[in-house]
């Protein structure tokens, strides 16, 4: 048999195990892991140059009445703040998916909350139990206006003048929270932004809420190529009919982007004019800051 000299075999053997590495590992996931298949939220690409909301803001903590610890953070203006804007993200992400619209919001003169939902990022204990979306029951994805009620108590102290001029952000998921939440507390809050709505995600419906959240203004953001395209007209609909201040903007597609949720924010101008559009209705609805020195 003829040998093979022993530089060329162990070459071999390295080349062999860093394409095995590299099939093992893949690309890393910022997240923890993916959702099972079968009934999943698109992934929105990170924002990965923007700096992390964890160092940028103040990170906060809160206790929902079932015992969840919400972690999140908080970016406030130097100046006092003409509302608050809360922040909610989609399945299988985190508030890191706002880095990009926080910053600007505190920059506009509110304060911005970006929370991890319940099961996500570092909202993964519920009574001193680990909680992960992952195996949460349809009851779970219930009690996610939970989440909105305890940030929306947290908040409303330190808005001393007005607790109401808040704004709900809510994309996917998040989105469905912010309308069920709304539906019973209509009067503490001036503005919704819902960004890809459905009327049903597992176990979390908005059918029956949405009539009485149609009291609050709502922009619904969607994607013109969108698998769900048709339940945020027919939500936008729905909520255009108790309020006709509310309205849809669908947003055309770019390049390879997504086209769902948060990713309505990324890809290059597309993203800064969405975000654009909900720092306008923001200030239309919340009102701007005075100017310094007032």
């Amino acid at each position: 048999m003829k040998r093979r000299p022993i530089g060329v075999l162990a070459l071999l053997a390295l080349l062999a195990c860093l394409a095995g590495a590299a099939a093992q590992e893949g690309p890393p996931s910022p997240d923890g892991p993916s959702p099972p298949d079968g009934d999943t939220e698109r992934i929105a690409p990170q924002v990965s140059a923007l700096p992390s909301l964890r160092t940028t803001g103040w990170n906060v903590s809160i206790e929902t009445e079932d015992g969840v610890l919400l972690g999140g953070s908080l970016l406030e203006p130097d100046e006092p703040p003409s509302g608050f804007v809360l922040l909610l993200h989609m399945l299988a992400r985190d508030r890191e998916d706002w880095r990009a619209l926080a910053p600007a919001l505190r920059d506009e003169g509110y304060g911005a909350l970006a929370l991890d939902l319940r099961g996500h990022g570092d909202s993964r204990t519920r009574r001193g139990e680990p909680y992960e979306f992952l195996n949460f029951l349809p009851g779970d994805f219930a009690r996610l206006p939970l989440d909105v009620d305890a940030a929306a108590s947290y908040l409303a102290p330190r808005a001393l003048s007005d607790p109401s001029r808040l704004a709900v952000v809510g994309a996917s998921v998040g989105a469905g929270a912010a309308i069920a939440w709304a539906a019973k507390h209509a009067g503490e809050v001036r503005a919704l932004v819902l960004l890809s709505p459905r009327w049903e995600f597992r176990g979390l419906s908005v059918r029956e809420a949405v009539g009485a959240a149609s009291e609050v203004p709502a922009l619904v953001l969607a994607g013109e190529e969108e698998e769900h395209l048709d339940q945020a007209r027919e939500i936008a609909q729905a909520l255009a009919a108790g309020n006709p201040a509310s309205r849809l903007v669908e947003i055309p597609p770019v390049g390879r982007h997504e086209e769902h949720g948060t990713a309505l924010l990324s890809g290059g101008e597309r993203g800064t004019e969405v975000r654009d559009t909900i720092l306008a209705w923001i200030r239309e609805r919340l009102g701007s800051p005075p100017p310094a020195g007032e």
